[in-house]
């Protein structure tokens, strides 16, 4: 119960400040460590295998955000790469046929 509090607690301050206009990539990565050293402090163990731990609890948030960071930032890039060429295409066969709806 205590988890969830505190996940209630720092949602509401992450949506005041992403409304207050702060940028939001860095208060959502705040909030997320935040969460991570909360999980920590009320006994919950990182979902970080124990051959990639550090040694160390209050460093083996920064290393699941590395670990995280490194596996997802290659997935991302391969799903936006084809976007621009989709758009082209769209594009491009609606000038050509103004009956075609994208």
């Amino acid at each position: 119960m205590l988890s969830i509090i505190i996940a209630l607690i720092v949602t509401g301050f992450v949506t005041m400040f992403v409304l207050k206009g702060y940028k939001a990539q860095a208060i959502l990565m705040a909030g997320g460590i935040v969460l991570m050293i909360a999980a920590m402090l009320i006994g919950q163990d990182l979902p970080l295998p124990e051959s990639a731990s550090t040694g160390s609890q209050w460093l083996d948030v920064f290393q699941f955000i590395k670990n995280t960071f490194s596996s997802q930032s290659a997935g991302l890039g391969l799903k936006i790469m084809p976007l621009p060429v989709l758009l082209f295409t769209c594009m491009r066969l609606a000038l050509l046929n103004p009956s075609f709806a994208c």
